[in-house]
């Protein structure tokens, strides 16, 4: 009995084994390339369709119509659009009367009307931010030592 020992080429399954392995890998590169490209595609959808919907808010009264947006309790009035940009309510400021004053309290969101010619400012005394010193510059002129206490409290 003769046994060859030098065999040339490839069999069949050796053959058929690559193919297999070349069209696995050629798959696997086709699925991830076509899912790539689906999932920039719906991000470039989704960034075209935010920028259209910020440009489209450009007032105050945009943002208030606008879903997602929030009205802050501020003087004069804010709107904070879903998408983060902030608009003032202008119509308020130029509505009001020339000689209406208002002692403006931001740190708490509100604000006193006074029909005075004097120059009203506070500070917060101690370190809760729940009480207040008001100040007036003519009762600070008119009475001395009035600068440190103030003309009221608000608490």
């Amino acid at each position: 009995m003769k046994i060859r020992t030098n065999s040339q080429g490839f069999s069949a399954v050796e053959a058929l084994l690559i193919l297999v392995i070349i069209s696995l890998v050629g798959f696997v590169g086709w699925f991830v390339y076509h899912s790539q490209k689906s999932v920039d595609k719906t991000y470039s959808n989704a960034a075209n369709d935010s920028a259209q919907k910020v440009t489209a808010i450009k007032t105050f009264a945009d943002c208030k119509k606008a879903a997602g947006s929030k009205i802050l309790t501020t003087y004069p009035e804010q709107c904070v659009s879903k998408f983060g940009k902030t608009f003032t309510d202008t119509t308020q400021t130029t509505n009001q009367q020339t000689s209406q004053k208002y002692l403006i309290i931001t740190e708490w969101g509100v604000r006193f009307p006074f029909n005075s010619s004097d120059t009203l400012t506070y500070h917060f005394t101690g370190n809760d931010k729940g009480t207040i010193e008001v100040v007036s510059a003519q009762l600070a002129a008119k009475y001395p030592g009035c600068e440190k206490f103030g003309a009221g409290m608000i608490s």
